[in-house]
Order: structure tokens, then C-alpha cells, then sequence
């Protein structure tokens, strides 16, 4: 006896309609899209616009650069790469999982640099304007006299002396290099 060929008709399995009109007849694909989670993190910033919560987070995060004065706008110089920016979103969970907050931050799409061009500057401040009169203040009264500073226009080098070990803090790595290869 002949074995008849498993076919999917014969399984009850058909393909679906191809819709050109924009209807969906994938049942999967709109009960997925009704059940989605309300506390999704954005992909993009039109998804995010779409969402109270996440519009909210927008406009704190950027009261806050306005706030700290964190940029300034400029025409920019000619032949310059200008880097553009992203928004990023984020939920903030309790260990318990349920949600803190919503983030949103603006960060740099740094990525767009050319190597040759801009590839090596960057530019990320994260001392505090505090720490810094600090540090000057303890080099300046020679209260501590294990401590030396050295300030030159581009680099600020801190050297803390103790015992037998040296502590060196520098501004700039290359200058850090030059200095303990020049075997001062």
C-alpha cells in the first residue's frame, strides 16, 4: 500500500491572507499589541511622545540641562562634524519590581565621529567645581605638605607623597606618561 504524503492541507494548516489594505489577520500579532506592557521602554522618540509618563520624563530631564546650563547654542564652525543626540528611555524598578520611575536621558550619538577628524576629543567633566577649589585650596596653604601641585594651561597634575609610594593624578594621561618616563 502507497504512504500518502503529509501536506498541510491535510493537517489543516493554511497560509494566511495576504492583506494589501493594512489589515492584520495575524491573531498572535494583535492580541501581543493589546497585551503589551504600558511600561515599555520606548525605542524611538515618536513611541515615547505617545506616552504621558514618558513625555513627563522628557521634560524633567530637560529642565534639568536648561537648569545646569549644560549647553549653549552656537552656530557651528565650518568643517566641523556636529554630533546630534538621541533621547534614551529607561524604567527605574523597587527590588520588589514594581516601577520607581520613568528615565529619560539625552545622550550623544557619538558614534557619527570621524577618525581623523574630531574621533580623539571628547570632553566628559564628572569632578565637581567643590572638589577642585578643594584639592587648590589644601595645595595652596601647604597644610598637608605630602601634597604637590602642578598646573600648567592644559594640565593639572596632583602628586600625594607618602612614605614610599607616589600618588599621581593628572588631567591628561599622555602627560602623566611623559612625566614617569622622563624618570623625575
Amino acid at each position: 500500500m502507497a504512504h500518502r504524503p503529509h501536506t498541510r492541507s491535510r493537517s489543516g494548516i493554511a497560509r494566511p491572507l495576504q492583506r494589501t489594505d493594512g489589515t492584520v489577520t495575524w491573531y498572535a500579532a494583535c492580541l501581543a499589541a493589546a497585551l503589551a506592557d504600558p511600561s515599555a521602554e520606548p525605542r524611538d522618540y515618536q513611541a515615547a511622545m505617545s506616552v504621558p509618563h514618558w513625555r513627563e520624563a522628557m521634560e524633567l530631564e530637560y529642565t534639568a540641562l536648561l537648569r545646569n546650563e549644560i549647553w549653549t547654542l552656537v552656530p557651528p564652525p565650518p568643517r566641523v562634524n556636529v554630533i546630534d543626540s538621541k533621547w534614551v528611555f529607561k524604567v527605574k524598578k523597587h527590588a520588589d519590581g514594581s516601577i520607581e520611575r520613568y528615565k529619560a536621558r539625552l545622550v550623544a550619538r557619538g558614534f557619527r565621529q570621524c577618525y581623523g577628524l574630531d574621533y580623539e576629543d571628547t570632553f566628559s567633566p564628572v569632578i565637581k567645581p567643590t572638589t577642585i577649589r578643594l584639592l587648590l585650596s589644601i595645595a595652596v596653604t601647604r597644610a598637608d605638605s605630602s601634597l604637590f601641585l602642578l598646573q600648567k594651561p592644559v594640565v593639572t597634575m596632583s602628586f600625594l607623597v607618602y612614605v614610599d609610594d607616589i600618588i599621581l593624578v593628572s588631567s591628561s594621561p599622555m602627560a602623566a606618561d611623559a612625566l614617569i618616563n622622563s624618570g623625575c
